[in-house]
């Protein structure tokens, strides 16, 4: 079995009053803030029925702790280590519900937060209930409770990303920060696009969640309500652009789907950078709910499904390009 709890020993032991808290929390604080977070109440009864389990272990608390700790303290300090972490989708409900729990301690201190920097209400309810969907991805994939990539719904609660308009966004140091692009422009193209392309320079990732509305209208509303919250949570003087890696990016697209389809109206609201990655694997997981899915055996494939399956029996590989696209075009600091 996959070793989380070994995984996360990294993490600074939490403070005696952290610890404190996640040891007097009960269960019908956990189920208040699962219910606030937008969790189907099944799913509720579950952690619940477990949380007297996940508490009598002292291997479990003091993880649970440490993640705790980890969240609170990004609030006043966002150089403290992100706890990733991965959870074996089959391993025991202890290690799965870990991250629920964690995320619903932290459920109020987290909106208060956000509020405090003056994230409208809606966002932050968005970003509260973001979890919710990713406990819903985790059952249709595996079968069981968890959290579909519980260490970005952690980032999210230390105010790591927002859910606007239903994509998320979160700030980025161009060429430095982890979780953006995995590859940049050269010094070249940098000084072609010029201000807000620099490595060095602020930007923000977008991310898609499963479900997202990317009409026409909802992706330009989004974009334009991200640019007013973006200037009040991440101030910065400069321009800052939005940068998007994804296969729905991928131009070979162009050649299968019909010009009005709204995956390729999607595009148009990005410029290609020409910068990709190959990872059919990945597009495979989340157009045909596995990695190495048996193409011969879909039934009715969609339009987008056959493209992919003639890319794979082509021997081509699905993109994920990199777009990117100005939002906030401010004051600019000029070409030192």
């Amino acid at each position: 079995m996959h070793d989380t709890f070994g995984e996360l020993q990294h993490l600074s032991p939490a403070p005696d009053a952290v610890r404190h808290r996640v040891t007097t929390a009960t269960a019908t604080d956990l189920r208040a803030a699962l219910d606030a977070m937008g969790f189907a109440s099944q799913d509720i009864d579950v952690v619940i029925a477990n949380f007297d389990e996940l508490m009598s272990s002292e291997e479990a608390v003091a993880t649970l702790a440490a993640i705790v700790h980890a969240t609170l303290a990004a609030h006043d300090d966002e150089s403290v280590p992100l706890p990733g972490y991965y959870v074996d989708p089959q391993c025991c409900d202890l290690h799965r519900l870990l991250p629920l729990v964690a995320l619903a301690i932290c459920h109020e201190d987290v909106e208060a937060h956000l509020a405090q920097r003056g994230v409208p209400d809606s966002v932050i309810a968005a970003t509260s209930r973001s979890t919710a969907m990713q406990v819903t991805l985790h059952k249709q994939f595996h079968g069981s409770l968890g959290v579909l990539s519980g260490w970005w719904q952690l980032y999210g609660q230390r105010g790591g990303f927002l859910e606007i308009g239903g994509l998320h966004y979160h700030r980025i140091i161009l060429g430095e920060s982890p979780l953006g692009p995995d590859r940049w422009l050269s010094e070249l193209e940098q000084e072609r696009f010029g201000p807000g392309y620099r490595v060095g320079d602020e930007a923000v990732a977008m991310h898609i969640p499963h479900g997202a509305d990317l009409s026409d209208e909802a992706v330009t509303a989004a974009m334009e309500e991200a640019g007013s919250v973006v200037r009040r949570f991440w101030p910065s003087e400069g321009r800052r652009i939005v940068s998007l890696q994804t296969w729905m990016l991928d131009r070979q697209l162009r050649s299968y789907l019909a010009p009005g389809s709204r995956i390729l109206q999607f595009q148009e609201h990005f410029t290609p950078t020409g910068l990709h990655r190959h990872d059919t694997p990945l597009t495979m997981q989340l157009l045909f709910g596995a990695r190495t899915a048996d193409l011969d055996a879909v039934a009715q494939p969609t339009t987008l499904q056959r493209a992919i399956i003639d890319l794979v029996r082509t021997g081509r590989h699905s993109h994920w390009e990199i777009g990117t696209r100005i939002l906030i075009d401010g004051k600019t600091r000029g070409h030192e």
